[in-house]
């Protein structure tokens, strides 16, 4: 995975804990697929999120919350660019 160089040294940074192993990056394509996805990992901060998310089963604290999703199609799509590239 690629970083930032100034955000992958910190070790209290939100990438510096994606960057620790392996990463499953997904392109999800249904309507409102944005919106599913943040349903389904539950709020950011993990003692916020319901039992049945994502981050309520597995986030460990709000740096290290165990999924990421992006918070709009805009930037969905950044990411896609970044991880996939053209093709994606």
């Amino acid at each position: 995975m690629r970083c930032s160089a100034g955000w992958s040294e910190r070790s209290d940074s939100p990438v510096a804990y994606t960057a620790s192993g392996q990463i499953y990056a997904l392109i999800l394509e249904k309507h409102n697929a944005v919106e599913a996805w943040r349903k389904l990992m539950g709020p950011t901060r993990p003692e916020l999120a319901a039992a049945d998310t994502i981050r309520g089963r597995f986030a460990i604290d709000v740096q290290k919350n165990s999924v990421h999703g992006a918070d709009s199609l805009p930037t969905a799509l950044t990411e896609i660019q970044f991880f996939f590239g053209e093709g994606g």
